[in-house]
């Protein structure tokens, strides 16, 4: 990972902690509220969650 978040695996680690809880209880799908660049919400994405990130303060941007 070279994103920020590749750098910080406490980070990480609570995130999978959040996704096994998440698919333990059928809990989904998540919002990502004030997400930025969006890099939590792939993440989420990438381990298995159904997720979307919502931030209006980066309206039209990518």
């Amino acid at each position: 990972m070279r994103t920020e978040l590749g750098r910080r695996p406490l980070n990480r680690a609570m995130l999978a902690a959040f996704v096994e809880l998440v698919q333990a209880t059928d809990a989904g799908p998540v919002a990502d509220i004030g997400r930025g660049r969006g890099r939590v919400t792939g993440h989420l994405q990438s381990l298995g969650l159904t997720a979307r990130g919502i931030d209006l303060s980066r309206r039209g941007e990518p």
